[in-house]
């Protein structure tokens, strides 16, 4: 007799649904009496191609007293790898409402709401979305109470927000991207208030500057920040407002415009490490020796290469040993950088 405790198996080849290893009571016989001791049982099987009917009827070999309440080892399906899992192990952690979901498949909708760590919202298709959410009304919420990270395409309306605000656990938020080019910045603006422990921001919006211009405080928490497609005209007070809100950001990543801003958020920016510039193919970035004699980084260790992109032009990383930042910030009004102020 077996004294296994833990058991995991992946079976990439397709099974016909006639099978046995797809069967919840062959599993039931086999393990009840040859591993008595098992405590964690995960499996995900592939499974040919078939029919709704022979998936709900595999389903239902795997919901007797025996699994659910004795061993509560919970099976699924999940359509999109057309596989038979155990959950939450081999449950999915990422959500796109660009996906059709087969709702009737699931046995436990709040294993599968909590799994997800990942909600990623094309708002335009936003009425799929509400239909997923209305799918059960008994379920705890939030719906989704683990979401650590937040991606919305397209206009965020008042009601929107009110639906994100009720199904997910903003304050578990840290990463969130956004991009639209409709002005939507009040309600952008209160649902960033509401990600309280948020860390890394990636905005793709026309209207940046309004999301920015409004809050009066800076904020310490956001060490991250991608920042593409806004106005071109207002680039000078956004980078003020940057340096303005998020003094301890470590990692920055913006289009490359001239020498005078880039040094300008270098030199503000005291606790940068990464400083990524997206370059077309014909702009000429700044070199290593500029670099050294224009900026702060005069007194700092730093490395710098040029990446090409495919179809995306080129891109500029700026690696940055921080161990001088504090020091250089703390004397940096005593040193005057030439050609590198933001009018």
């Amino acid at each position: 007799m077996c004294r296994l405790k833990y058991l995991r198996l992946i079976l990439s080849k397709p099974l016909t649904t006639d099978n046995n290893i797809l069967n919840g009571m062959q599993w039931k016989s086999f393990l009840s009496t040859s591993f008595i001791f098992l405590k964690t049982f995960n499996f995900k099987f592939s499974i040919q191609q078939t029919s709704e009917q022979d998936i709900y009827d595999l389903l239902n070999t795997f919901k007797s007293k025996w699994w659910l309440k004795k061993k509560r080892w919970f099976v699924e399906y999940d359509a999109h790898q057309n596989v038979l899992i155990t959950v939450p192990y081999f449950a999915s952690k990422t959500f796109n409402n660009h996906h059709s979901y087969s709702f009737g498949f699931i046995q436990n909708l709040e294993i599968f709401y909590s799994n997800i760590n990942y909600l990623n919202i094309d708002l335009h298709k936003y009425n799929e979305f509400e239909q997923i959410l209305s799918v059960s009304q008994s379920v705890v919420q939030p719906r989704f109470p683990h979401v650590t990270r937040l991606s919305l395409n397209g206009y965020l309306t008042t009601h929107v927000y009110d639906k994100i605000q009720n199904n997910i656990d903003l304050s578990m938020i840290k990463h969130f991207e956004f991009s639209s080019t409709i002005n939507t910045t009040e309600t952008l603006i209160e649902l960033i208030n509401n990600m309280i422990n948020l860390s890394s921001i990636h905005i793709q919006y026309l209207h940046s500057l309004d999301l920015f211009i409004e809050p009066l405080s800076p904020n310490h928490s956001i060490r991250h920040l991608v920042l593409f497609d806004y106005e071109p005209t207002t680039r000078k007070q956004l980078f003020y407002h940057i340096c303005r809100l998020f003094p301890r950001l470590t990692h920055l990543t913006i289009d490359y415009h001239s020498r005078e801003e880039f040094c300008y958020l270098l030199n503000e920016l005291a606790y940068l490490e990464q400083f990524t510039l997206r370059l077309t193919k014909d702009q000429d970035a700044p070199n290593y020796g500029w670099i050294k004699q224009y900026s702060r980084l005069q007194m700092n260790a730093f490395e710098l290469r040029i990446f090409n992109m495919t179809h995306k032009g080129r891109q500029l990383v700026l690696w940055i040993n921080t161990t001088n930042n504090m020091e250089v910030h703390r004397h940096r009004q005593h040193h005057k950088f030439k050609m590198c102020s933001v009018q």
